[in-house]
């Protein structure tokens, strides 16, 4: 794949100001993936990971329950140990190290975090086991080679020292720099880091503020330096609640051996600010410390995806020279935010958006009174480095989605609160573990399992029931929208996000694929140094007039122009400088007194078809260095447009040229989009022509191609594709279709 269509390949959505994007149309749809030999689906399961390397989605674990539990016994799971790989390019998926001799043990509920210095994702905990803590692991697994050929990943593991958090589940990691950071889960401790590929030292962060005993299954991402948390299950020892709080509770208190403990869901929003666990000089001087190590930030729990950080942008931590304290403590704040913000839930998913930061996506879950959700909500952060110094939050519900509850999302038996394969299981007895790591559809035998609902459980049903009804009340019906659920996965991939499994717990799992968008049109910004007025407009009156004219123009038509020659060389145009300076012709003759009989000298204009019209744009240009009055406008005239870049190249006029690609990208479409790439590439004009490709990618991608219910494009109909030089031709193929022109798969239709 060549240098240009990598680049687009890494900028999908182009440059899409924070406002847009928060007023933008927002769209979720189904990605249905081509079948045919070969093709492969990962088993449908929940409580994964899915980390973003690149253009590729990692999948590691999960699990699924294969037998409901009779009574008030536990359940019984299959656990995964394969990584699926989705390619989004061709929306294609790789199964890799699925096979019975991987020393990878098959979990669920762990972690996973990108390391990008190493080419590898860090795994950490989980379970084995059911819902208690029997089968909870405290190893660290490291899977190497990721970004290469399936076929060269390996896992290893690590021997770590220190402090390391007790066996657990439920909980987060994040990679930060050269540290691993563990956050919550069920067990002892809230915060852990891991020195990687140094010392694989484990040490205990100290964390003062309001805080949960155990905080778990909640959303996680990181910005700027901060980690941010929403949502989740959090456990509070009475002590350390006030007479407000404890009058305030709704849910139930629980015996634990060192007192009772309040059970909250969540629907709270905190932080820490990571960034001062950093200690010592950097090599990148004091004013480049933040900056620097936010090229390291890698990866977050089950969605690892910050931004458009992927597998070689890591250079930070490499380039740091810093030790951390672990005696040093962090205070674990609460933040507000304006708006309707979700309701309390846990088992929810939360993305960050990867060309931004200024907006986080919330999906799903279940809530309070056991009902699975699908509904989305976005926070808008107005400064995303300002997190902890009073940056702007404001939830915005989607209405794309609505929280629904069926009969297959209710509690029954004697579960207690076990509703999602999320919530303690506090009756003690041997462990029933099924760790099968192979694949195949678990919903028949699930919708075939017994119902075991007692009688006593009829009035919870009923409220949960009313609960849901609610909410549905008060958010609009979408035609298309993932089915409610909870332990999925969500990654960002520039402007959209890819949510893959999860499921309803002892009822049904998904293994399904579908894109949340941020429908927005990419656009190519001004130059940055251009400057739109700074002569007098009296000159202006000058342009296309005899006063003072000692030159002149020669069009195709055989009409002329009056021009000035002292203007037109006065070095904004190289070629007019030239032309006009003795090099040419024309300059010899200017300076041996002009033309024989005292007429302006006539001038040839370089290239083709140029018009009266174009030339009077490009000489107002000359003359006053002011915007043509159509350009600054919302050009919709590609082929005026694509006139004047021609004109603007043939005279070497940089500046107009370069705000003639800018105004061209905001004008272009999909009849004239393969025409404006043509040109682009004619012209060198590579900013425009990595454009054109990004918007092909973005229209007619494997992405788009997959989407359900979509009527079909094909890219090959439109203008121009047959005039499409062999080197074009092969990058188009690789937006649209992610491999090269004539190999087996090759589909340029999409939907619109």
């Amino acid at each position: 794949m060549s240098g240009h269509n990598r680049n687009v390949m890494n900028t999908p959505a182009g440059n899409v100001a924070p406002d847009a994007l928060k007023t933008c149309r927002k769209v979720w749809y189904e990605l249905k993936l081509a079948a045919g030999q070969g093709a492969v689906t990962p088993a449908a399961r929940c409580s994964h990971t899915a980390t973003r390397v690149g253009w590729q989605m990692y999948i590691i674990g999960g699990g699924a329950v294969v037998e409901p539990p009779p009574g008030n016994r536990d359940c019984v799971f299959q656990h995964f140990g394969d990584v699926p790989i989705l390619d989004v390019r061709s929306c294609q998926w790789t199964l890799a190290l699925g096979s019975a001799d991987s020393p990878f043990p098959a979990r669920r509920g762990h972690s996973a975090a990108l390391h990008a210095p190493s080419s590898s994702i860090i795994v950490w905990g989980g379970t084995r086991g059911g819902t208690g803590q029997q089968g909870c692991l405290d190893d660290t697994w490291q899977l190497t080679n990721v970004g290469g050929a399936p076929a060269e990943l390996r896992w290893e593991q690590p021997h770590t020292c220190g402090t390391p958090p007790s066996a657990r589940r439920g909980h987060r990691a994040v990679v930060y720099a050269d540290l691993m950071l563990v956050v919550g889960g069920y067990g002892d401790g809230l915060l852990f880091t891991l020195e990687i590929g140094r010392s694989w030292c484990w040490s205990q962060v100290e964390l003062t503020g309001p805080k949960p005993w155990q905080y778990a299954l909640f959303g996680c991402t990181m910005l700027h330096g901060t980690l941010l948390c929403f949502g989740g299950h959090e456990m509070y020892f009475e002590a350390e609640l006030t007479e407000t709080d404890v009058a305030e509770v709704q849910h139930s208190w629980r015996a634990f051996e060192d007192g009772f403990v309040h059970s909250l869901h969540s629907n709270t929003l905190h932080a820490v600010d990571i960034s001062t666990l950093f200690v010592g000089a950097s090599a990148c001087g004091g004013g480049a410390v933040d900056e620097a190590v936010e090229e390291a930030v890698e990866g977050t729990g089950a969605s690892s995806a910050f931004g458009s950080a992927e597998l070689g942008s890591g250079e930070g931590g490499a380039r740091l020279s810093r030790g951390v304290s672990p005696a040093r403590t962090l205070r674990w704040q609460q933040l507000s935010a304006r708006g309707t913000s979700p309701c309390p839930r846990y088992c929810l998913e939360m993305a960050e958006l990867g060309i931004s930061g200024h907006q986080i996506v919330i999906f799903g879950g279940t809530d309070t009174e056991g009902a699975a959700l699908n509904d989305t909500f976005v926070l808008h952060v107005s400064r995303p480095a300002e997190l902890l110094q009073g940056a702007h939050l404001e939830w915005e519900a989607v209405t794309v989605g609505q929280p629904s509850r069926t009969e297959e999302d209710s509690t029954s038996g004697d579960w207690g609160e076990i509703v999602n394969d999320c919530l303690p299981h506090q009756p003690s007895r041997t462990e029933e573990d099924s760790t099968s790591q192979g694949s195949g559809s678990l919903n028949d035998k699930l919708d075939a399992a017994p119902e075991a609902a007692p009688e006593a459980a009829t009035g919870t049903e009923a409220a949960a029931e009313a609960h849901a009804a609610s909410l549905a009340a008060h958010v609009p019906r979408a035609a298309a929208v993932p089915a409610a659920r909870n332990a999925m996965s969500l990654v960002a991939f520039g402007s959209r996000f890819l949510l893959f499994g999860g499921g309803i717990f002892a009822r049904r799992y998904y293994s399904d694929l579908w894109c949340f968008e941020l429908h927005t049109e990419p656009t190519l910004p001004p130059p940055s140094n251009f400057i739109t007025q700074h002569l007098s407009p009296h000159l202006a009156s000058l342009v296309g007039s005899e006063r003072f004219a000692d030159v002149s123009f020669r069009l195709p038509d055989g009409s002329s122009v009056p021009a000035h020659r002292a203007l037109l060389g006065s070095g904004a145009s190289a070629y007019m400088a030239a032309l006009l300076s003795g090099g040419f012709r024309e300059g010899q003759l200017l300076q041996h007194g002009g033309a024989a009989d005292g007429a302006p000298l006539a001038l040839t204009l370089p290239g083709e078809g140029w018009t009266r019209d174009t030339l009077l744009l490009v000489l107002r240009f000359l003359y006053t260095g002011e915007v043509p009055a159509a350009l600054q406008e919302h050009a919709t005239d590609s082929d005026a447009l694509m006139a004047l870049l021609v004109a603007a190249d043939a005279i070497e006029l940089e500046p107009l040229r370069a705000l003639c690609e800018s105004k061209l990208a905001q004008a272009v479409d999909e009849a004239q989009a393969l025409e404006v790439l043509i040109l682009a590439d004619g012209m060198h004009c590579p900013r425009l022509r990595d454009f054109c490709l990004a918007y092909l990618q973005q229209r007619f991608g494997a992405v788009r191609r997959c989407a359900v219910a979509l009527p079909p494009k094909d890219v090959r109909t439109l203008s121009g594709y047959d005039r499409l030089p062999r080197e074009l031709l092969e990058e188009v193929h690789w937006a649209v279709c992610g491999h090269s022109h004539g190999q087996a798969g090759d589909d340029l239709t999409a939907g619109s």
